[in-house]
């Protein structure tokens, strides 16, 4: 920084001011010392004694050591090491360089710490920093897993599986492999790791030792050139020169753990002289049978008539939970599920039957087809994304459910325990399999007999309500599964979800209907529980594993739900579960901390974090927060605080929290009556579901005390009739002590009549004198609304067929018929229209009905000279749905003959011109296309133009005597043909003075024949001339008879003589 002098002063008894001379300089950026000197003269010339100050420029600013590179290095052992140094900054010594103490041997395995640090010319010591420097052989271990415990000596396989925490840094680091003893194993002499593999694997083989008698303990070690890797691996070498060795797969979900035996006495008990094995931790299993020790009838097999395969306990790896039932299979199965446990209870109750002939029995009544269900790996089939894997594991998490709930149902109504309960319901399972009976586990009514069967056998007398309602509920379960399966979108997503209704089923499930059982739940409290969308949401809330055993990832934890309500006892209403998805592998610890929201801490609630810890595979906790609330015998309505959720260990864990990191828990205090009230406010039911149904009444934010409520109907305007459309009887509902949900129960009447939706409404009250201290909530009231099922179908007409008609024909008529489910025929009503009303206009279709029958005659008649095509439509309602029946007319156009106006028949022309307008009409044809001519045996006026039409186009005149000089009496046609030969022509008679000739000629006719020629036609024998100027000579026409064609080739006349 600048320095900044403090200055002198200097007094004088003259003088009032003296100034000070300052001499000298600091320069503040170099150190050193500075001297100042300070002089000063008066006025009178006398100097005053020189003053002097020191001003030392010094360093107090240690320098600044910063590391380049990383603080932590990884570093390949074997390779050289050079350390990446550090830089120093220093206010003044600008080429001081630090010091760095400790060193790195890159050739021996360790961790080296070196120490960087400066001190400037001043003293000023730097802040020293550290490098931690791992020399390593690039390989670290996070799991070493064995897919085996015991294999065969002869040739059995086992695989060692390494997973690494960071992929292999190194090139190329070799593994080698060291048995002991390594007589018994065949093993690879080294495995090489590459940069960047996660993980290795190793594969063992059994060998067989003829010197060596019995089983033998081999330990297999992995080393690199510089250390051991992890603990060694034990296995267990089998001594089975005459072994039959089993290997499968168990599942309910993969089954990690069993214990997997070949039971020989059907005691379902691990016994001494059972061989047995556990399952890796993707259920798979080797079990070895030599048949000189297990074959008990002398056949040389080992198979069901010798025992069954049983597998007991183990982790189910979707689900979570432990395998609740032993599972069986015949010895020559290789898959051990719940339905390989059908098919040898089948064949333990029926001796005659071979595993073969039992399978087949029990794939009937459980609707699976095209698959060998003894053989078929259902979870590995739908890791493949064969569709059969579905239908296989939807069946066999019915059969396995259904034991688990209906047994625990058994168990907790009666003495017998819950093995035995499971058992009963598999026998009933199986008696229905014999007899060839389907099992339709979604039927409540099949489940209800299988219940109540079990109950005859266990000796105890349970409510039918209670029987039909546990039925009721495990049908739901099944059905969810049929869910679960169509809105999958592959065979691995539908076996996931599955399996998360399986982990509902077989946990809070069956502790519900076990507590049903037992009459600790009520059943109307399970109905509530289970309802549709009740139980959707708790499965949904159910954590599901890996459906192919093992995810190597850690997991994503989260609570299963944003809110909770718990008793102040610290009882759940709803359990409050942490689930792990996403992985499953390891050991994870995380902490649970309560936070304040409106409960106060220590005071409602201990402060104090809740350590949960989740083992490897484990994959749901259930959090009890009895201990955490504090029960302070004050009302205290609607208090509530958070749990949050986090790892133990905040370092660089693989685990992670989910979204749900957060869960609000409301507290219902036992010393407050609760608040009440429906829990939705409108409810839509059909009155096709006849029968009664139910509303819910909710009690929250207390719990304490028993408490009646009024009920009370109201009825809406146009709405439903109590007794016609529904019956309801209830006045008040009571709520015992902690109960905190009642059903409302409505029976709704099916009338058969023709309406619309109709409402009512339920009210809410507390009795008048109530003492309880309860509150109405807001939902004080709901409306019910019923749909009607009475559909009104729209009428029916039958079909009309197309039709076809000519152009200025008569009317056509079609007939059909109507008829309609609720209004009578003479009431609907019928029209019609028509597409092309330039055709066929409406009012030219006519309707009519034909008797009382529902027959109607449709008449339809086109416009003169109109054709195309029309679209007619026909409409019946019967005032609220309308019907349609279209069906097409087509008008095939006709030729129509052109025409002439009005010419008078008698014309006078004595010795005068007279002209007569006239118009050429042709709806078909264009008029210059028209033909004109005269048609007459008094030529002799044509030629002198005695007769002549004159003009172009629509309008022309017809000039008669236009000289006045024509005589006598001429008799005329005036004719048009077009181009299809059609004509019209215009008689007539012109009176020109005189006596008038005798026609003594028949007429002769002209028509069209294609573009360039005519037809003439006459009567008789006439001889027929020509001429091509009428002021010549008529030839005749050599051999002419009628009808005779001619050419147009430019001008050319014709007329009949008389014959000679």
């Amino acid at each position: 920084a600048a320095y900044v002098d403090s200055g002198a002063t200097a007094t004088d008894n003259v003088d009032a001011t003296v100034t000070v001379l300052t001499g000298g300089a600091v320069d503040a950026n170099k150190l050193g010392t500075y001297t100042l000197t300070y002089n000063a003269s008066d006025t009178a010339g006398n100097a005053a004694t020189e003053v002097t100050r020191e001003v030392s420029v010094v360093d107090t600013i240690a320098p600044v050591v910063t590391l380049l590179g990383d603080a932590e290095i990884i570093h390949v052992i074997g390779t050289s090491y050079s350390d990446p140094g550090a830089q120093v900054t220093d206010s003044f010594d600008q080429s001081l360089t630090y010091t760095m103490s400790g060193e790195v041997n890159p050739e021996v395995l360790g961790t080296y710490k070196l120490i960087y640090s400066a001190r400037d010319s001043s003293h000023n010591e730097a802040i020293v920093l550290e490098r931690i420097v791992t020399v390593t052989d690039g390989l670290e271990v996070s799991l070493i897993r064995s897919t085996f415990k015991t294999i065969s000596e002869n040739g059995g396989k086992n695989e060692i599986t390494v997973s690494l925490s960071m992929p292999a840094l190194a090139d190329s680091v070799p593994v080698s492999v060291v048995a002991t003893p390594a007589s018994r194993v065949k093993v690879p002499a080294f495995v090489p790791v590459i940069a960047g593999d996660k993980e290795f694997k190793v594969s063992i083989e059994g060998l067989d030792d003829t010197l060596s008698n019995g089983d033998e303990p081999v330990t297999i070690q992995l080393r690199t050139p510089y250390r051991d890797l992890g603990e060694p691996i034990e296995m267990t070498i089998q001594d089975d020169d005459l072994e039959a060795p089993v290997a499968g797969t168990v599942s309910d979900g993969l089954i990690s753990g069993a214990t997997v035996f070949f039971d020989r006495n059907a005691n379902r008990v691990l016994d001494a002289d059972e061989p047995s094995t556990q399952t890796d931790n993707r259920g798979g299993y080797q079990l070895d049978l030599p048949a000189s020790l297990y074959d008990s009838n002398g056949d040389d097999v080992v198979d069901s008539a010798d025992g069954v395969i049983v597998a007991r306990g183990g982790i189910d790896t979707a689900t979570g939970l432990t395998l609740e039932t032993p599972l069986l299979a015949p010895p020559s199965a290789t898959v051990i599920n719940p339905i390989t446990t059908l098919v040898s209870n089948m064949i333990e109750s029926d001796s005659s039957l071979d595993a073969d002939d039992a399978a087949a029995l029990v794939q009937s009544s459980l609707g699976i087809g095209g698959v060998d269900v003894l053989n078929f790996d259902m979870f590995e089939e739908a890791g493949n994304e064969n569709p059969a894997a579905t239908e296989v594991i939807k069946a066999a998490a019915k059969v396995q459910d259904t034991i688990v709930q209906a047994g625990s149902f058994i168990s907790g109504a009666s003495t017998i325990s819950k093995a035995a309960s499971y058992n009963l319901i598999s026998e009933i399972l199986v008696k229905k399999i014999k007899e060839q009976q389907p099992i339709e586990l979604n039927d409540v009514a099949t489940l209800e007999s299988v219940v109540e069967e079990a109950a005859m056998k266990a000796q105890v007398v349970i409510a039918p309500e209670s029987i039909k309602g546990a039925a009721a509920i495990i049908s739901d379960s099944n059905q969810l599964k049929e869910s679960a399966v169509d809105a999958a979108g592959s065979v691995v997503q539908a076996a996931q979800e599955i399996s998360r209704v399986q982990g509902h089923a077989q946990s809070e499930s069956q502790s519900d209907l076990a507590d049903l059982g037992a009459g600790i739940q009520s059943l109307e409290a399970l109905e509530i529980k289970y309802e549709a969308d009740n139980l959707e949401k708790l499965v949904e809330e159910t954590a599901v594993g890996p459906v192919s055993g093992v995810d190597e990832r850690v997991g994503t934890f989260a609570f299963s739900s944003a809110d909770y309500e718990v008793n102040e006892s610290g009882e759940a209403v709803s359990q409050i579960k942490i689930t792990r998805e996403e992985g499953n592998l390891g050991v994870v610890d995380l902490l649970v901390t309560p936070q304040a929201l409106t409960a106060s801490s220590d005071e409602d609630f201990v402060s104090a974090p809740i350590a949960v810890r989740f083992e490897d595979q484990e994959i749901t906790k259930t959090l009890s927060l009895e201990g955490v609330l504090i029960d302070d015998q004050i009302t205290d309505a609607g208090e509530s605080f958070t749990l949050q959720l986090g790892l133990k260990e905040q370092g660089d864990s693989p685990a992670k929290i989910g979204a749900i990191a957060e869960a609000e828990i409301q507290i219902i205090d036992n010393d407050f009556a609760g608040t009440f009230q429906f829990k939705v406010v409108s409810n839509t039911f059909s009155e096709a579901e006849t029968g009664e149904q139910y509303l819910v009444v909710e009690r929250f934010g207390g719990n304490s005390g028993e408490v009646t409520l009024e009920l009370s109907e109201e009825s809406l305007a146009g709405g439903a009739t109590s007794g016609v459309d529904y019956t309801y009887s209830q006045s008040s509902i009571t709520f015992g002590d902690g109960v905190l949900q009642r059903k409302v129960s409505i029976t709704m009447i099916d009338d058969a009549i023709l309406e619309g939706d109709e409402s009512f409404r339920l009210n809410l009250a507390l009795p008048s004198g109530d003492l309880s201290g309860a509150l109405i909530g807001s939902n004080a009231a709901t409306d019910i609304l019923i749909q009607s099922d009475e559909v009104d179908l729209p009428p029916v007409i039958s079909s009309i067929a197309d039709i076809q008609m000519l152009e200025d024909g008569s009317e056509v008529t079609a007939n059909f018929t109507v008829n309609d489910d609720y209004t009578a025929i003479d009431r609907l009503r019928v029209s019609a229209t028509s597409s092309n009303i330039s055709i066929i206009p409406g009012q030219n279709l006519t309707l009519a009905p034909i008797g009382d029958g529902g027959m109607w005659q449709l008449g339809m008649l086109p416009l003169p000279d109109a054709y195309g095509e029309v679209l007619v439509s026909v409409l019946v309602s019967d005032g609220i749905n309308v019907s349609l029946s279209e069906f097409s007319v087509s008008v095939q156009g006709q030729n129509d003959a052109p025409a002439i106006s009005a010419i008078p028949a008698m014309i006078d022309a004595v010795g005068k011109q007279v002209v007569i307008p006239f118009e050429l009409t042709d709806i078909d044809h264009r008029i210059e296309d028209l033909l004109v001519y005269f048609d007459t045996s008094q030529t002799d006026y044509i030629a002198s133009r005695s007769v002549d039409v004159r003009g172009t186009g629509v309008k022309r005149d017809l000039v008669i005597n236009p000289t006045g000089l024509a005589g006598g009496t001429g008799f005329f046609k005036l004719t048009v043909v077009d181009g299809a030969g059609a004509r019209f022509s215009r008689a007539f008679t012109v009176h020109f003075g005189g006596e008038a000739p005798q026609p003594v000629v028949p007429e002769l006719f002209i028509e069209r024949d294609g573009a360039n020629g005519f037809i003439l036609r006459w009567e008789g024998d006439a001889p027929l001339y020509t001429s091509h100027d009428l002021t010549g000579s008529f030839e005749p026409v050599p051999d002419a008879v009628s009808p005779y064609r001619v050419d147009a080739l430019g001008n050319a006349f014709f007329k009949l003589g008389l014959k000679p």
